[in-house]
């Protein structure tokens, strides 16, 4: 099983190294290519295609809960089959509701937003299903080629307009035809995985009506988990959603773009819990506990040492994109606080869903962000700017650090004081080192020290223990 699950999280994270290597393209590169108010609309458009995710209901979370750990073998074929012909028929029903409202209600450029949210909607949510039946029976494979592909297309995409540019001195490349591009590629892998799921999707299928109770109970068991996770994802972006309403477009784009840098350095931690949470359903509660400090520390760790990336950032920035300065400013503030919510993302709330407590989760995630919204509207009628709504999320993922450890703490004897108390020094020093010392060189090479100064002290036996484990 320690072998396997090296192999896996080895496997998925070739896929995700090259998918990072997508993400800073887009990031760094689309914004040279387009221009800042073109940029913003397209993080309007990505801002709210980030909410397609409610709209399967828990159908494809149910799929993951309910099938995880099994093989494709396995799988009943035919009850499938009509499992992905629901999922294919509610997506694209939802999708002509939005599309209709968008045309009908909807003005200007946000017409056209709209009707790309209704198309993305389609090819990500049934793109996601099948990639959940490929996570829950562990073929992490053909999900890392999916990336791998996907980040390939957008290469491309990225090609296309540079030269769209280079030819056409009277214009320049907009938003609509990236989006246009990225759409066909996200449609023509939504067919590949029909393609290589052909089994589960083709051929003779039971009748709707005798799956009625299976698919009612897949939507019962994953509604939950779906509203637990957009309500997690909804805490890290509401500050975004208040500056997207309460500020210019050119403000909201170069808010936008320092999440989107934050995004880059995400993507590859991120494979770590694709694979987390099947290894941790095989385990004992006793055995997941005692695992707990090991997953915490390691993860803690590397977040940390990734920070360092700050200053290579802020040095290209200023090189490239003079036009987007200003996000330096938001990506200070927001970027160290990664070391709480990679953990709370990814290792604390893998906990929840193995011990089948999601629904605790869920309240406290409730808890964070109704502090994120009252936090929020005191900033911006105190402060007026968006900095202040960076440094009010700060405080909104401390808050909810503590309320999503606190159930864990209490009825499973989870330690996590040391791991907390570390994420909070090496925030604290960074910021004393990023806004205390302005050269940037000495700057990084100050913060270097303290982190193996204070990992050294506090982490190397957690680390020690998890690579001893695996």
């Amino acid at each position: 099983m320690k072998t396997r699950f090296v192999k896996d999280v080895a496997i998925v994270t070739i896929g995700n190294i090259v998918y990072m290597i997508a993400n800073i393209l887009v990031g760094f590169v689309l914004p040279l290519l387009i221009s800042v108010n073109d940029y913003g609309y397209y993080k309007i458009y990505t801002l709210y295609l980030s909410y397609s995710g409610l709209l399967h209901f828990g159908f494809i979370d149910g799929i993951f809960l309910e099938y995880s750990g099994q093989s494709y073998g396995s799988l009943n074929k035919r009850q499938f089959r009509t499992f992905s012909w629901f999922m294919i028929l509610l997506e694209t029903t939802m999708a002509v509701l939005i599309s209709v409202f968008s045309l009908i209600f909807l003005k200007g450029e946000y017409k056209t937003i709209g009707v790309f949210i209704a198309l993305g909607l389609i090819a990500i949510n049934i793109g996601q299903y099948y990639q959940y039946v490929a996570q829950a029976i562990s073929n992490f494979s053909q999900f890392s080629k999916r990336k791998i592909y996907n980040s390939l297309g957008i290469i491309v995409i990225l090609l296309l307009l540079w030269i769209f540019n280079v030819s056409h001195e009277d214009k320049q490349a907009t938003y609509q035809m990236y989006v246009g591009m990225s759409l066909l590629v996200s449609f023509a892998l939504t067919v590949w995985f029909v393609y290589n799921y052909k089994e589960i999707t083709f051929g003779i299928r039971n009748a709707f009506k005798l799956e009625k109770d299976n698919i009612l109970n897949l939507l019962k068991v994953g509604i939950i988990l779906t509203v637990t996770y957009e309500a997690s994802r909804i805490v890290l972006l509401i500050d975004r959603q208040f500056v997207s309403i309460l500020f210019p477009l050119d403000t909201y784009a170069k808010y936008a773009f320092a999440y989107n840098i934050l995004s880059c350095v995400t993507t590859v931690i991120i494979g770590v819990s694709t694979v987390l949470f099947p290894q941790l359903k095989r385990m004992s509660v006793s055995k997941s506990v005692s695992f707990f400090p090991n997953y915490m520390g390691l993860l803690s760790t590397l977040v940390c040492f990734f920070l360092t990336g700050f200053y290579p950032v802020v040095w290209f920035v200023n090189w490239i994109l003079p036009n987007y300065v200003e996000s330096l400013v938001y990506f200070k503030i927001v970027f160290p606080v990664l070391a709480l919510s990679s953990c709370i993302t990814i290792i604390i709330f893998s906990y929840y869903k193995i011990y089948n407590k999601i629904h605790v989760f869920l309240y406290a995630c409730l808890g964070a962000l109704l502090f994120s919204v009252i936090t929020n509207v005191i900033a911006y009628n105190a402060f007026h700017t968006a900095e202040a709504i960076s440094f009010a999320s700060v405080l909104t993922c401390i808050v909810w650090y503590l309320l999503s450890i606190f159930y864990l703490s209490k009825n499973y004897d989870i330690k996590w004081h040391k791991d907390f108390a570390y994420s909070i020094i090496m925030i604290i020093l960074f910021y004393a080192t990023a806004f205390g010392i302005d050269n940037a060189i000495a700057s990084m090479f100050s913060y270097l020290t303290v982190f193996l100064i204070v990992s050294f002290a506090m982490q190397r036996k957690s680390i020690l223990r998890f690579l001893k484990s695996t």
